[in-house]
């Protein structure tokens, strides 16, 4: 099937979306997201413009796409290593700390979530990103409460919501442009550059025992 044929069945239909967020991941690889058209990406995957937008209208339903995809990865991952880790906060928050920076295309695209991403696409589609975000969260939410007994779900959903509102501020923060950090440093500000895992661990690690003190348990403590 060319790229050019039309996409018949749902199978067809499907590896057609899956050869644009391909595309669109190349290029996020290559630029920024400012940078990128969906004339860019319909070059990229060698489709017509028509073609695309059999698919998608926006660059930022693309991109939002991308994100559903990561974040269902990172989630699962993240709920296998927290099974595996000590229930202890250094431990948790050193997990969620690894399992973040090894993914910075998630990093990107959570930094510009609402800024971007959420304000360009269908209410439709803004609804499909939320289910897919809020299955993610489920799970999640459920391997801290199976970890940490005293956590009240409604806890363990805070210290998650608290701590992706972190990163997504953070990891640009440790990723400035060389003009950004030029500017910062002729005024005397230190460089976070490289450091968004250990104070990514150490932010979280802080708001789990507190989270735990708040439910009467002793910092760092747990028990499954």
């Amino acid at each position: 099937m060319t790229a050019f044929e039309r996409a018949r069945s749902a199978a067809q239909k499907a590896e057609r979306r899956h050869a644009l967020l391909a595309a669109a991941a190349r290029l996020y690889d290559r630029e920024d997201f400012d940078g990128i058209t969906l004339a860019a990406v319909a070059r990229e995957a060698g489709f017509t413009r028509s073609n695309l937008y059999k698919y998608y209208r926006t660059r930022e339903a693309i991109f939002l796409d991308l994100l559903c995809e990561d974040v269902t990865t990172w989630s699962a991952g993240l709920v296998e290593a927290w099974r595996a880790a000590e229930p202890t906060a250094p431990a948790f928050a050193h997990a969620w700390a690894q399992g973040l920076d090894a993914r910075p295309r998630l990093l990107r695209l959570l930094s510009i979530l609402h800024t971007h991403l959420e304000r360009g696409v269908s209410a439709e589609r803004l609804q499909a990103y939320k289910g897919v975000l809020y299955t993610a969260s489920g799970a999640v939410i459920a391997a801290l409460c199976a970890a940490f007994p005293a956590l009240s779900p409604e806890a363990a959903e805070d210290y998650l919501m608290v701590q992706l509102a972190v990163v997504s501020g953070l990891f640009p923060m440790t990723h400035l442009t060389v003009r950004q950090q030029a500017a910062a440093s002729a005024v005397g500000f230190r460089s976070y550059a490289g450091r968004f895992a250990p104070l990514c661990e150490q932010a979280a690690a802080v708001a789990l025992a507190a989270a735990l003190a708040a439910a009467g348990r002793a910092p760092g403590a747990g028990a499954r």
